[in-house]
């Protein structure tokens, strides 16, 4: 099962279940998540496995020899965590955190910024440094985010939404229903 179809669960039964179906649902979601997660970093290894030892092949053959080859080992680590990064962000716009989503690509930019700025004073093997660092920060970033979306889910599902559109004007009437204003309407309807 994919983590589509737990979240799909999930909204079902908060939508009209018990609440330990709620909460069964919800562990399920979540440990759905850390399993594709758990996926997403096997297969990502693999093929950053498998293009690098291409790359480190071919490419000299190919004439790419000298400076990109130093320069590519860091590269291909920092790529592996950034397309892992990519994935937590895309769960965190499953549970609207479009806040958490938006600091993870800050942390990302700024810590690629910073370590970029610092590679240019170190040796020529490690001038991708700059994108394992900021992959990493925005990596453990978003990982934070849905560790906190984890915990607060609840508070966020149903306490932080709103029945009725906000507004400033007058407030509604709180009353729901009226048996003498029904009885108008329908009179109303018969009459005209």
């Amino acid at each position: 099962m994919h983590f589509h179809e737990r979240y799909k669960l999930y909204s079902e039964a908060v939508i009209g279940g018990r609440g330990m179906d709620i909460e069964s649902t919800k562990k399920r979601m979540f440990s759905q998540l850390a399993e594709e997660l758990m996926n997403l970093v096997r297969i990502q290894f693999i093929v950053s496995s498998v293009v690098y030892l291409i790359c480190a092949t071919v490419l000299p053959q190919m004439g790419f020899g000298g400076l990109v080859i130093k320069i590519y080992p860091c590269l291909a680590a920092g790529y592996f965590i950034l397309f892992t990064m990519y994935s937590a962000i895309i769960f965190l716009y499953y549970f609207n955190d479009l806040i958490g989503a938006a600091v993870t690509s800050l942390c990302f930019c700024l810590g690629t910024f910073v370590g970029a700025m610092a590679a240019t004073h170190l040796a020529t093997i490690w001038f991708g440094i700059g994108l394992v660092f900021g992959s990493m920060l925005g990596w453990c970033m978003a990982y934070h985010r849905l560790r906190v979306m984890e915990r607060t889910l609840d508070v966020h599902i149903f306490c932080n939404g709103n029945l009725m559109k906000r507004g400033h004007g007058r407030m509604p009437s709180n009353k729901v229903f009226d048996r003498r204003q029904m009885k108008q309407e329908k009179e109303v309807v018969k009459q005209g």
